[in-house]
């Protein structure tokens, strides 16, 4: 194996190792989770300093059974919220995925993200329909940067779903000329410093936007 990788261009050898990261870290939420074990307000749902009213007046003026139940409504919004942009995520990558020739050593490192985000949606998704709480989500107006993840730079799509469904939103570009979600999963394998292949695959520059 480390030979064929040495054999590889540099792109394709550092996908094989993003891909094979990914596959060491994947999990199955449906079957490493025991969710026959009911989700009751036994202990924190989350670690209370974590919380956003930790250590505030109403905080303080809850009881410990309050600030556990309320722990669980403040877990199910933060999954709430996890689906909603791990579905934007996700929207973006298959429409960037659907101009990557199969061929492409970029190709199935990203269908491997999709299916990991698919996973993590199922898992937030199973927890919220057995806590008991609402299914939160964005329902004010939702200002959002699709610059951050460079997705603004090389399609439009996140534009035209806002004005098909017509929703309430204000997008805010902001030109990083970089795909920074992959750049972060770059780092978050260990795979090292990329080389100059593998920095290309994630620039949106050239030309640069102005």
């Amino acid at each position: 194996m480390n030979t064929l990788l040495l054999d590889m261009p540099a792109t394709a050898a550092r996908s094989q190792q993003l891909v094979a990261a990914s596959e060491r870290a994947t999990h199955d939420p449906f079957r490493e989770i025991d969710w026959d074990t009911p989700i009751d307000d036994s202990a924190f749902h989350l670690p209370p300093e974590l919380l956003a009213l930790y250590g505030t007046e109403p905080w303080n003026a809850m009881s410990q059974a309050e600030r556990i139940a309320y722990s669980r409504h403040e877990t199910a919004a933060m999954f709430g919220a996890g689906i909603w942009f791990e579905n934007a995520l996700m929207q973006i990558v298959l429409s960037h995925l659907i101009e990557i020739d199969v061929q492409d050593p970029m190709h199935r490192y990203l269908l491997t993200e999709v299916a990991d985000e698919c996973r993590h949606s199922m898992m937030f998704g199973e927890y919220i329909r057995r806590a008991g709480t609402p299914s939160y989500g964005p329902t004010r107006e939702v200002t959002i940067e699709p610059g951050k993840g460079g997705r603004a730079m090389y399609t439009i799509q996140s534009l035209w779903t806002q004005a098909r469904e017509n929703l309430n939103v204000t997008t805010v570009i902001l030109n990083n000329a970089s795909y920074a979600v992959l750049n972060m999963e770059l780092q978050r394998v260990g795979a090292g410093d990329p080389g100059p292949k593998a920095q290309e695959m994630l620039d949106l520059g050239g030309p640069n936007l102005d």
